[in-house]
């Protein structure tokens, strides 16, 4: 997030007390942000909320009509674990147990009134660098996640043609065998005729020379057409 984009979050601020809207909206003007949205009646805060989309939040605590601890509880319901939404909580009560129910439902940082103006500037800037952060995290997640799944598409693709070439393979290798026994048997039929040394014979062995090629000729015919079947192009 750049310096520009940072001043231009959008920012809400709810606190009952105008004079205390009137300070913050002119110190953030001051500091350079553009974007605020006031609401100083709590029980319209959930209609802004959902209209503005802040990026960042500064909610008093002690409010008639809703709380900001009802506030900051209904907030966190529409969070999502993907999503951060920073709260400043904005309080006079410096009680542990006013701290520590608001960080159980959410808030993520405190400043106490009276305000000290630069500690409001340097808190918002803090947790809108933490929300940078972390939507860049997020990007490189989801970037992360898309080549994983694109990467895990290719190897379910090129293992689906591995099967079928397997397939194919298994199929030309069960019918060629075949093809190949009648060759095999004639020359081994002819094997004992040249072992033989009668010369009743009915076959010369000129003759089974020519039968042994023949069929020897067929043998690389069918090789070498197995070959081409089951050659796989990388």
């Amino acid at each position: 997030m750049t310096p520009q984009t940072i001043l231009d979050t959008k920012i809400l601020v709810v606190d009952d007390m105008q004079a205390n809207l009137d300070l913050l909206v002119e110190l953030l003007t001051f500091e350079g942000y553009s974007d605020i949205e006031t609401v100083s009646d709590s029980r319209n805060v959930m209609d802004v909320y959902n209209s503005y989309q802040p990026n960042i939040i500064l909610l008093d605590l002690a409010m008639p009509y809703v709380s900001g601890f009802e506030i900051l509880a209904e907030i966190k319901q529409f969070e999502t674990p993907t999503t951060f939404i920073p709260i400043l909580v904005l309080t006079a009560d410096t009680t542990a147990e006013a701290k520590k129910m608001a960080l159980t439902l959410g808030a993520n940082d405190f400043i106490t009134k009276p305000f000290d103006l630069s500690e409001v500037t340097l808190r918002i800037k803090n947790l809108l660098f933490t929300q940078s952060l972390l939507n860049q995290l997020k990007s490189q997640n989801n970037l992360l996640e898309e080549k994983v799944k694109q990467r895990t598409k290719q190897l379910e693709q090129h293992l689906e043609r591995i099967e079928s070439q397997n397939k194919s393979l298994k199929e030309i290798a069960w019918t060629q065998s075949h093809v190949l026994r009648a060759p095999v048997a004639r020359i081994l039929g002819l094997v004992p005729f040249l072992q033989s040394n009668d010369e009743s014979d009915e076959l010369s062995k000129n003759q089974i020379l020519e039968y042994i090629l023949d069929s020897t000729n067929e043998l690389d015919g069918i090789i070498r057409e197995i070959s081409a079947k089951t050659y796989v192009q990388k």
